[in-house]
């Protein structure tokens, strides 16, 4: 009896030792939790500032972009003498430029037959600078351009031979695109493709190192997968008018400085996979997309390891109407977001903390921001809120140490609690036609003057 009595006490204490020590790990993985996202905010971290245009990958890219818009403006296209070349069916080929001028504008018609076709060696050897190829050309030949040591600037109506050979190595002699970065030669740095073209196949530029600006035709539609993959030296790249971007189209591309994938309804995950020197970025922004997926990040969670440091300013284009939860989460690099006016929601968590930002505008549009909106933003000094909008949600605006002031709009129903908890830098708010405030929503704000809360309903 004795030896039932003390079994049934040693299993009532175990039993109790294992519900105490339940208890135990249960608080501890809260607590481990809250310290973790306490951490996100609370560790040391020195805001960066954007260089812009006054950087030396800024000015390269501010050069290159008027230069593609001037390439060929004031070139007029050489005579028929300047060309050996072969009439048939009304049709011509350039066999051989013959002529002595560096900078060459291929004629649309010679002898009132169009130009249509450039011959293999056609321009190989050749003391040339510039090439302007017509969009009358619908087929050029393997190795046109082969041994063209000087060659700078191409305009080509599409790239290859404008055919099954869509990768732009084929000109210069390449058998393949894995070849892209030999044939070329190191003086090209530019390349605009012209209207007889609606898609850049995989890997048409793959490996093209030397490249420095590429401009697209805004017939082209789609960037297919590795398309551009270590174009090394690419620094400006205009794609106005692409709908379709592939996966790791853009990869490695690790001088690009700008980018406006605005006009692509479709960009898919990784397209822009370690462009690690990108300094800003025009987009859309889908139903729960976050800006890492595009470097290809799995989760928002990923943004902060994903992103690259450089990236300073996010444009959202317009026609978005909310910025989805987590979608700038942890971009603690970024300096400048700037939003449509076709936005209405900012999500919860949505650029929670985004520790460099130091400047929002609202845009009038917009009637809430939810909660932990911008949460931690601890550099946010300037706060312009919109005419439109009628709730801050819970700890919106919490820890956001440099803003100074808060001016409520007229339309403004609802701050929540702890929505500016923390900001020790707030010295004057005006609620506007805030109803109510909640729970210490201007708690730990020492250097914060009296409100005026009259009329207004407080937790």
């Amino acid at each position: 009896m004795k030896n039932k009595i003390f079994i049934i006490k040693a299993a009532a204490l175990l039993l109790a030792l294992l519900l105490c020590l339940s208890i135990s790990l249960a608080s501890c993985s809260e607590n481990e939790e809250q310290e973790s996202v306490e951490a996100e905010t609370d560790e040391p971290f020195e805001p960066v500032l954007d260089k812009g245009e006054g950087s030396e990958l800024g000015k390269r890219y501010e050069e290159y972009k008027e230069n593609a818009t001037l390439a060929f403006k004031s070139n007029s296209p050489q005579d028929k003498e300047s060309f050996s070349y072969d009439k048939t069916d009304g049709k011509v080929k350039i066999v051989k430029y013959t002529g002595s001028d560096s900078i060459v504008v291929i004629p649309e018609t010679i002898d009132g037959a169009a130009v249509v076709e450039i011959a293999e060696g056609a321009f190989s050897g050749g003391a040339i600078r510039a090439v302007y190829v017509p969009d009358s050309v619908t087929k050029i030949a393997q190795g046109a351009f082969d041994d063209c040591e000087g060659l700078s600037t191409l305009r080509l109506p599409f790239v290859g031979d404008g055919g099954e050979n869509s990768f732009v190595g084929y000109i210069f002699g390449a058998d393949e695109p894995d070849e892209n970065a030999i044939a070329l030669p190191p003086s090209l740095d530019m390349i605009i493709i012209g209207d007889n073209c609606d898609s850049i196949s995989d890997e048409a530029f793959r490996g093209a190192k030397t490249l420095s600006a590429i401009v697209l035709s805004e017939n082209i539609k789609r960037i297919g997968k590795l398309a551009f993959y270590q174009c090394l030296d690419l620094v400006y790249l205009s794609i106005d008018g692409v709908l379709e971007i592939d996966e790791y189209a853009l990869a490695y591309c690790k001088s690009l400085y700008s980018i406006d994938i605005s006009s692509a309804e479709s960009v898919a995950k990784g397209a822009l996979f370690s462009c690690s020197a990108i300094n800003s970025i025009t987009l859309n922004l889908g139903e729960d997309d976050y800006l890492g997926r595009i470097f290809d990040a799995e989760g928002a969670e990923f943004n902060d390891e994903l992103v690259p440091a450089s990236l300073r300013t996010v444009t959202v284009a317009e026609g978005c109407k909310e910025i989805p939860s987590r979608a700038f989460y942890m971009c603690k690099y970024i300096t400048k977001v700037n939003l449509p006016e076709s936005l209405e929601v900012v999500g919860i968590r949505a650029f929670y903390a985004c520790r460099s930002l130091s400047g929002v505008t609202i845009p009038d549009n917009v009637k809430m921001i939810r909660d932990d909106a911008f949460f931690g933003c601890d550099n946010l000094s300037e706060l312009k809120l919109g005419n439109s909008l009628e709730i801050i949600g819970m700890q919106a605006f919490y820890g956001c140490a440099a803003l100074k002031s808060v001016e409520c709009p007229g339309a403004m129903i609802e701050i929540g609690p702890s929505a500016f908890y923390g900001c020790k830098s707030l010295v004057s708010v005006d609620l506007g036609g805030t109803i109510g405030v909640g729970k210490d929503a201007f708690g730990d704000c020492p250097r914060l003057s009296p409100i005026d809360y009259s009329g207004v309903a407080l937790e």
